[in-house]
């Protein structure tokens, strides 16, 4: 059926093609069910309800992926249908079964019929896609051989059964997953599953009518209703399809000749206290070719560069402009400014907010060419040394904080102790105020060569190592050599947006993270390694790169590459486990 809507007063078109009264609908209209016995054989439980065999699948349901089973026959306790509990499929990926569109609760059945402590096994559970549990422990929750039943509803989850089959996934975090059943039951009352193609409608310049198709997934007729009917003449707006239990909105745009017109996307820049570069977005929401520029004269003089500071923009476009700021001669505290966006016919204005934090944490300066007084007070006046640097820290109270920036230059210095609070910055320049202006650890390289003498770093509790190229770090010592680059014995350093190359140990090449001591309830300990490229490290017996013991720390977005031995090896306390992302 094709219903034609005009809309006043720019006269456009939209066809509405519905299929409001074709619905898929089960035989005899009963709801839809399915009971599996994952692992098992095929079962009429104490309800006289038939309980399907567990099968690879194909055309129906079954499990995805390769995987095995597990059978016991101890009792199971908290449940009359004991059977479908004392089996399993375990190495679990994933379930599927093939079903009418519409919603259902979803019934996983398990039991821990394997381990005897909590912690020994954890998973997360997602269905269609949406992760609706994470770090299932099935003894933790009822113990061993106890009956756990998970109840899942697809319809307050948000996410109705579209494509004629529901899919779970299984993701191990400790072993294996594991499923014993699994029941899928079509609820009683079905809200309405509208499809809408297409989903936004552009008519361009010279479009007058498109068409919008209206298809109901569901199994119960749905009655559907434009909740506007009309659309002012403007040149953006949406469309809103309603019905039972559901509502979409569809983006409607068109181009209508006249004049250029400015439209500002971005209101407001704050860079807040550590931010240096910021987008702003403009648009020609007008009906010709724009011609916009930026007075530079009239922006603050903290504004660094606006790149582009002018251009053409045709119908319908956006550009973004990239704005920079510099804080070095601004006094602590907030400061506010404008932008002003001038074309043909408009200007618009975008605010500026920056701060300067204040209180920050005393500091120190390294630069291997300072000619200065030498005591670390300024870049003139900076420590040429790292170790005079740490030295001249002292000791620090609980909670204090140091911070020692050091601008680019190669450092031949080995067995740097770094004491607890001691914060080490490289990659910069030498003439910044804030650590924001330091504009990447790769710009302006500060190099850490050990020179094949000794270990690079070694890292007491709340410190940081974050900027630096850490090279030829050997660490022979007796027993076992440890983290040629950096060694940490529980605590939680941050190692980050480092290069570390070519160091060199016989049972961890590069970094060496220990935390066996959190085996004795030491709290608080929690390393982050994140940002850093390894490469060319080299280990006898464990990582060349990174090598973890009884640690919690958090590992993510590195690179590890041409490491020779294991590039990453981790030996996790049971229940205190790394993070790898």
């Amino acid at each position: 059926m094709k219903l034609k809507c005009l809309c006043a007063p720019l006269l456009l078109q939209i066809f509405m093609i519905a299929s409001h009264l074709a619905y898929a609908q089960n035989p005899g209209g009963r709801p839809f069910e399915c009971r599996i016995n994952v692992g098992g054989d095929q079962w009429i439980d104490s309800q006289g309800r038939e309980w399907l065999p567990d099968k690879i699948y194909r055309e129906g349901y079954g499990y995805l992926g390769l995987s095995a089973t597990f059978t016991s026959n101890e009792a199971i306790s908290g449940t009359n249908n004991a059977h479908i509990y004392q089996s399993e499929r375990y190495k679990l990926y994933g379930y599927r079964v093939d079903v009418p569109n519409g919603h259902y609760e979803i019934i996983l059945h398990f039991a821990e019929i394997y381990y005897d402590r909590p912690g020994a096994r954890l998973m997360d559970l997602k269905i269609e896609g949406v992760p609706v549990l994470q770090n299932l422990d099935i003894f933790d929750r009822v113990g061993k051989n106890a009956a756990l039943r998970l109840v899942f509803n697809t319809k307050d989850l948000g996410i109705p059964i579209t494509d004629r089959r529901i899919d779970i996934a299984f993701e191990n975090k400790v072993d294996d997953t594991k499923l014993s059943a699994v029941e899928v039951i079509q609820l009683a009352e079905q809200p309405s599953l509208l499809k809408i193609e297409p989903e936004n409608l552009n008519f361009g310049s010279a479009i007058n009518s498109l068409p919008i198709s209206i298809t109901n997934l569901g199994i119960s007729k749905s009655d559907w209703k434009i909740k506007r009917d009309d659309l002012p003449n403007i040149y953006h707006d949406s469309l809103t399809i309603a019905a039972t239990d559901f509502e979409k909105k569809i983006p409607v745009s068109m181009i209508v000749a006249g004049s250029a017109k400015l439209s500002l996307q971005t209101g407001t820049l704050d860079f807040k206290d550590h931010l240096r570069h910021l987008p702003c977005i403009i648009a020609n929401a007008g009906g010709k070719n724009l011609n916009w520029s930026i007075d530079m004269n009239q922006v603050p003089a903290w504004v660094e560069r606006i790149y582009p500071a002018s251009g053409i923009l045709n119908i319908a476009d956006t550009a973004f402009i990239n704005v920079s700021v510099a804080r070095k001669k601004l006094p602590p505290g907030s400061h506010s400014g404008t932008i002003s966006i001038q074309s043909e016919n408009d200007a618009q204005h975008v605010s500026l907010k920056i701060s300067l934090p204040q209180g920050a944490p005393r500091r120190l300066y390294v630069a291997s060419i300072a000619s200065g007084a030498k005591n670390g007070k300024s870049w003139e006046d900076a420590f040429t040394r790292i170790q005079d640097a740490i030295a001249s820290a002292g000791k620090l109270t609980l909670n204090e904080i140091v911070e020692i920036w050091v601008a680019e230059g190669i450092y031949y210095e080995h067995n740097l102790h770094v004491p607890s609070g001691i914060q080490l910055y490289g990659g910069f320049a030498g003439d910044e105020t804030i650590r924001a202006e330091r504009i990447d650890s790769w710009s302006h390289p500060t190099i850490i060569d050990g020179e094949k003498r000794g270990r690079c770093f070694e890292c007491e509790h709340r410190t940081v190592i974050d900027g630096f190229v850490i090279q030829n770090g050997r660490d022979w010592s007796a027993g076992e050599g440890k983290g040629a680059a950096i060694l940490a014995y529980n605590n939680d350093v941050k190692i980050r947006n480092n290069l570390i190359q070519n160091n060199v140990d016989s049972w961890a090449g590069a970094v060496f993270i220990d935390g066996f001591e959190t085996k004795k309830n030491v709290a608080g300990f929690s390393p982050l390694i994140e940002n850093n490229v390894f490469i060319n490290n080299f280990s006898i017996y464990c990582a060349a790169a990174i090598e973890m013991r009884g640690s919690t720390a958090t590992v993510r977005h590195n690179t590890i590459v041409k490491n020779q031995g294991f590039g990453l090896e981790i030996q996790p306390l049971l229940r205190q486990l790394p993070q790898i992302v």
